[in-house]
C-alpha cells in the first residue's frame, strides 16, 4: 500500500485515506447457491448454476463439542442444527450448510475437516441450476417430510 494512502494518527495508529477498496464481489467467484424458501420445508439452498459432481459448494466454520454438551444442546432449538463432526463429536455449523434440507436421495454430502474446524458441502452428482441442494440427515427424522 503506498504511503500516500496512510496517515499517522498518534504514535501507533494508522488510518486509510482516500483508499479505493474493491467491492466484496470483485475477484471472488459468485456462489453456486442461493438461499430460497422451499415449499413445505422453509429455507433451503438452491443451485444457481450447474454444480459438477465432486465440487465443494461451500465450506463453513463450525463450533465443535463433545457428547456431554450434545445432550444439553439437543434439548434446545439448536439441537435441530446439530451435525456429526469427525468420528467422536458433534458441531454447530456457522453458515449456510445448516440450511440444507433432508432428502433420502441427496445430491450433496458433508465432509468434516477437524484440523481446521470447518465442514464442506460437496456435490455427489451434477446439480443443475434451480435444483435444491439436499443432504441425508444421519439421525431419525423428527418432522413430517414434504412431498
Amino acid at each position: 500500500m503506498p504511503r500516500s494512502q496512510l496517515r499517522r494518527i498518534g504514535a501507533n495508529v494508522l488510518s486509510l485515506k482516500q483508499l479505493s477498496l474493491p467491492s466484496p464481489a470483485r475477484g471472488r467467484a459468485h456462489p453456486m447457491y442461493a438461499i430460497r424458501r422451499i415449499p413445505g420445508k422453509g429455507r433451503g439452498l438452491v443451485a444457481t448454476r450447474t454444480v459438477p459432481a465432486g465440487t465443494a459448494i461451500v465450506t463453513c466454520p463450525v463450533v465443535p463439542y463433545d457428547w456431554t454438551d450434545a445432550g444439553r444442546i439437543e434439548k434446545t432449538r439448536l439441537g435441530e442444527y446439530n451435525f456429526r463432526f469427525g468420528d467422536h463429536g458433534s458441531c454447530i455449523v456457522l453458515g449456510v450448510i445448516s440450511l440444507c434440507n433432508h432428502d433420502e436421495a441427496p445430491n450433496a454430502r458433508l465432509v468434516s475437516h477437524e484440523e481446521d474446524e470447518t465442514m464442506s458441502l460437496v456435490a455427489l452428482r451434477d446439480i443443475p441450476p434451480g435444483e435444491e441442494i439436499c443432504i441425508r440427515y444421519r439421525r431419525p427424522i423428527w418432522f413430517t417430510q414434504a412431498a
